[in-house]
């Protein structure tokens, strides 16, 4: 059984609504819950939450794809872990290695670590691969309703 993991959202330009950000996010995998954090005064929202994913794999591919991902002319989203979620990723991936590993019941020798890890890695840039073109997707969206330009013009850099 996986744990749920949690992954820190940061450096979210003003005027992406939640809507955006759970579009990138699922492309990304399944998760229980996005909590965006907002101002206790105002309500509005600041720029960060977090996302809780049911797999690790899902974890993976959005520090992969998202962390440093470019919205806009002015923005790169930050996705980052703790130090507890990072060493259960860690075991995660070295237990996907080992279960690569491990002979097949027609007797096939096992393989080393660095097939394994190949093979491991063409199976993520095969996924990747797919969830990078959905993820252009939202953004083709956003851009099409004006989202993209409202946060371009609400983030610009003082003239």
């Amino acid at each position: 059984v996986e744990k749920k993991t949690s992954v820190y959202v940061g450096k979210i330009p003003e005027g992406m609504s939640d809507e955006a950000i759970k579009g990138l996010l699922e492309k990304c995998g399944s998760f229980y819950s996005w909590k965006r954090v907002e101002d206790v005064e105002t309500k509005k929202p600041k720029g960060f939450g977090f996302c809780e994913f049911e797999q690790a794999d899902s974890v993976m591919r959005a520090l992969r794809l998202l962390n440093g991902f470019k919205v806009g002319q002015h923005n790169e989203l930050l996705l980052k872990v703790d130090s507890k979620t990072q060493a259960y990723l860690d075991d995660y991936f070295n237990r996907r290695i080992h279960a690569i590993k491990k002979p097949t019941v027609g007797g096939t020798p096992p393989i080393d670590d660095a097939k394994a890890q190949e093979m491991l890695k063409k199976t993520q840039d095969e996924e990747d691969d797919k969830a990078k073109s959905e993820i252009a997707e939202v953004m083709g969206g956003l851009q099409e309703s004006g989202q993209l330009a409202e946060i371009d013009r609400l983030n610009a850099p003082p003239a």
